[in-house]
């Protein structure tokens, strides 16, 4: 994600909506102030990061 996305309010609520609908199982989550921490199942895995990084790429 570009770095100024994490200033953006609502990435949070973002991100894990996005991952929702791509039927991505998030087992936990960890959100600090510039990091937020996402641990997915290993089947997950690739979906999580083709999703997220289609969003990135379009930014």
């Amino acid at each position: 994600m570009p770095t100024n996305a994490w200033d953006t309010p609502g990435i949070t609520s973002y991100i894990t909506e996005l991952l929702h609908r791509n039927d991505v199982n998030i087992i936990d989550a960890f959100f600090g102030h510039g990091d937020i921490i996402i641990v997915v199942g290993e089947p997950d895995g690739h979906v999580a990061y083709d999703a997220l990084r289609q969003v990135a790429q379009t930014q």
